[in-house]
This record gives C-alpha cells, structure tokens and sequence, in this order.
C-alpha cells in the first residue's frame, strides 16, 4: 500500500506536469525551467509594488499532523480552519502590536501554494513574517471552501491560488495578488517574495 507521503508527493508532481494552480478555464503560464528561461519565454508578472484604492496568520509553519499509518504529512491549510473567526483574531492582535495581517488562499493540493511557503520559510523571509505579519493560511478546497472570505476581499481566487491579500489593523485591504501574479509561483524567486513582504512590512 502506498505510504501517505508518496501519495501526496505524486499528486504535486502531478499538478506540477499540469501547470500553475488555476481556477478551471483560467488561462496558465508554463512552468519555469530549472534553467535561465530564453531571452524570449515571457517574464513573471509583476508582483503589485502600489495600494489599490482603499476599500473598506495564525501560522507562521506547517503544522505536523500524524496520519493513521504513523507517518508525517505537512499539511499548510488547515481545513477545519474557521476562516472568518481566524481572520478577526488576527487583526485583534494586529491592533495591539501594529502588525499587518497577511492572508494567504490556497489548496494543499496545488504545487505553487507549496511554491510559495518554500519562499516564506526562507530565512529573510521568514524574519520578516514573524517580525511584521500575522499570517493566516485558507483553505480554499477545490475553489469550493471558504468562497465568503476570498470574496470579501475582492474574489481575489477567481484568477487562481495562492493570492495573497495584506491588510492594515483596521482591517483595510493594502494590496492583494488577485490578478493571479502567485497562481505561478514557480515563475518568482525567494528574492522577489521578499521584496515584495519587505515593502508592504510594518
């Protein structure tokens, strides 16, 4: 019998030969080689550097969970999460240290949502995170989990996972990713992500 593990890691490769993490009918990149891409392949959209108009975590790691095997298995979005209740303690806590709070959508079946974490458990990034965010991970299901919560921030899954959205302590929307610039998170570096989480940091 196969081992969780494996079954997990075949179904990210397999995701992986699919393409970005996209919404169905959504238009994808193709994925980045793991050499310098020819002058002619298509540079990664930029990830937003300006707010959009103002419109009125807590994980900073995966958390362990022990499968009825005995073995381990990462898991990044927790679907028992309450998204609504997660989100309001986080900005609780963002008014009292004048944190930002980060949200990040995602599946832990997409491979770009793996991407990305990968870029936030980098040490730069990671400091940042700690230092200036409180992080909370949504599980977005197959698009079909926690609509409410992505839409209340501008339907920011419609393009594809992850997206990211950055709001103040009051809990006003900075900027977001909605725009599918994460859905090919493959297409970044560990550089540009954090970049991007140094100039919207406290």
């Amino acid at each position: 019998m196969m081992r969780p593990r494996r079954i997990v890691a075949c179904l990210l490769l397999l995701g992986m030969l699919a393409g970005a993490c996209t919404t169905p009918g959504a238009a994808s990149l193709p994925p980045a080689s793991a050499s310098s891409p020819p002058a002619s392949a298509a540079a990664p959209t930029a990830i937003p550097s300006t707010a959009p108009p103002a419109t009125p975590i807590p994980t900073a790691s995966p958390a362990a969970q022990a499968s009825a095997s005995g073995a381990t298995t990462w898991v990044l979005y927790d679907p028992g999460l309450d998204a609504p209740v997660a989100i309001k303690a986080a900005l609780a806590q963002a008014k009292v240290d004048g944190k930002k709070v980060l949200l990040d959508f995602g599946a832990d079946w997409c491979p770009d949502c793996h991407v990305l974490d990968s870029y936030f458990e980098d040490p730069r990034a990671k400091m940042i995170l700690e230092d200036s965010y409180h992080v909370v991970r949504i599980d977005v299901g197959y698009f079909d989990k926690n609509l409410e919560s992505a839409a209340k921030y501008g339907n920011v899954i419609a393009v594809g996972i992850p997206p990211v959205v950055i709001l103040d302590a009051k809990g006003t929307k900075l900027v977001d990713t909605a725009a599918g610039e994460l859905a090919d998170s493959r297409r970044y570096t560990a550089d540009d992500i954090v970049s991007f989480l140094s100039q919207w940091a406290s």
